[in-house]
């Protein structure tokens, strides 16, 4: 390559995006520099949730600056749950190259946890306490209703069962 002064120059070259440790909000990324080219060069991971990522497009992490062969690791923060990103590696000196974009998930976040149980009709199953209020909609004929009621609570081998009143 001869940048606009006549001058030539070899860009650098990376491969093998990875990234690893993947939670809810961050991970690792990284590549590995196999070419330094012309130097100086910086490397580092670009991400996006829009595929063909680039330092336009994504958000980028510099990890290295100088002229080092091999592989690298940066981590990215400030992901978002549940959401699929796209990532590529790349190393900058006289031009800048990419590795092959890959995509990961961040994890879910975790279910909340509180009452769990089986219900029919007349009652509710609890494994845990709850409260003794019981809010009913429903039709009475053409009419929508909305009725909070208390319901009687039995409590028998560390279980909770709810008896609610059957419609008058």
């Amino acid at each position: 390559m001869t940048d606009i002064f006549g001058v030539g120059g070899t860009p650098p070259s990376v491969t093998g995006t990875t990234v690893t440790s993947i939670t809810q909000t961050t991970a690792i990324g990284g590549g590995n520099v196999t070419v330094i080219g012309t130097p100086p060069i910086t490397r580092g991971v670009v991400w996006n949730t829009l595929s063909n990522v680039t330092g336009q497009t994504g958000n980028s992490v510099t990890n290295i600056t100088g002229n080092t062969l091999g592989v690298f690791t940066t981590p990215m923060t400030g992901l978002t749950p549940n959401t699929t990103y796209y990532v590529r590696a790349y190393a900058t000196g006289y031009g800048t190259t990419y590795a092959d974009e890959i995509n990961f998930t961040t994890l879910a976040p975790e279910a909340p946890t509180g009452s769990t149980g089986t219900t029919d009709s007349t009652s509710i199953i609890l494994t845990s306490v709850n409260y003794g209020l019981f809010l009913r909609t429903g039709l009475r004929g053409n009419k929508e209703t909305f009725a909070a009621e208390f319901a009687a609570i039995e409590a028998k081998d560390d279980i909770l069962t709810w008896k609610i009143p059957e419609d008058q």
